[in-house]
């Protein structure tokens, strides 16, 4: 029985019965261990009229850079959350066309949670960079060179301890007015939810478009409680535990029809932010390094 504060206990059979699937659908196995420059995560459910533009637009962009950029190699990885519509016949459609060792579909049996499917990607993700990305493609893709940036700074280059986390804070101002006052409202709650929880000075914590270096981001996800729609803020909490350093930059955003958030799961929200304060004071969730 879920516990009323712990949430649903982890089931073994769903992790068990998760697939990482190929458009070929023949049964083959999984490409290798090897790693490639980058690998993308897409968590999606039910997008299925919103994650072909997004791919296409990152296919592209990656297919570019591979071409002008020596020894630059990519995977993309779908994770299908459940999804009741065509998602996968999309993601499957384009891992036909592009192969197998480049578009890779994990399916999950049911709806388990954003955070689920980020997590399940992560493990499976063979990049030296790895680049979380929403599937609405509402931030422009070729905006991770702005995040890589911090990476090429860094002396230990891509194998920095870093999490670099594009932002949307430069356009609030102008967003604020074309909001709903209630949304405004759910907006600032829970900023100051989120500073209650973590105390963390990332301004905009719920960015789908976040790039972490290969081990910094292994490590992360391995100690990811939060299934669901604050696992950002849970991500931005473990993280300076780890020694990983977290930067914010400025990405290009625009507002895509079709947000699976709405306001009732704000609720939610604010029950996994007190997950995530209580139970990692308590030492419930403990951060393994």
């Amino acid at each position: 029985r879920p516990h009323p504060l712990l949430g649903p206990p982890f089931r073994r059979k769903v992790k068990a019965r998760t697939k990482r699937q190929h458009a070929t659908m023949n049964g083959q196995a999984a490409p290798g261990c090897a790693r490639c420059s980058m690998s993308v995560v897409v968590p999606a459910y039910n997008e299925e009229k919103r994650l072909a533009n997004m791919l296409r637009e990152a296919i592209q962009y990656l297919q570019r850079r591979q071409a002008s950029e020596a020894g630059f190699t990519w995977e993309v990885i779908v994770v299908d959350d459940g999804s009741r519509d065509r998602t996968r016949d999309v993601a499957a459609r384009f891992s036909a066309e592009y192969g197998a060792e480049n578009v890779s579909l994990i399916r999950l049996p049911r709806n388990c949670g954003k955070g689920f499917a980020v997590k399940e990607g992560m493990n499976a993700a063979r990049g030296q960079l790895m680049l979380m990305v929403d599937a609405d493609g509402a931030t422009r893709f070729a905006d991770v060179e702005r995040l890589e940036q911090h990476f090429r700074r860094h002396p230990a280059g891509k194998d920095a301890p870093l999490l670099v986390a594009g932002s949307r804070a430069h356009l609030q101002a102008a967003a604020s007015v074309k909001r709903k006052w209630y949304r405004n409202f759910l907006m600032h709650a829970f900023h100051f939810l989120v500073t209650l929880a973590i105390g963390s000075e990332v301004k905009d914590t719920q960015c789908g478009f976040k790039l972490f270096g290969r081990s910094a981001g292994k490590r992360i996800f391995r100690n990811l409680n939060v299934r669901r729609w604050a696992f950002d803020v849970e991500v931005l909490h473990i993280a300076p535990r780890l020694g990983v350093e977290v930067v914010e930059e400025p990405v290009t955003w625009t507002e895509i029809a079709g947000s699976k958030m709405q306001v009732t799961g704000m609720a939610q929200m604010a029950k996994e932010l007190l997950q995530i304060k209580i139970l990692h004071l308590l030492g419930i969730w403990r951060i393994v390094q």
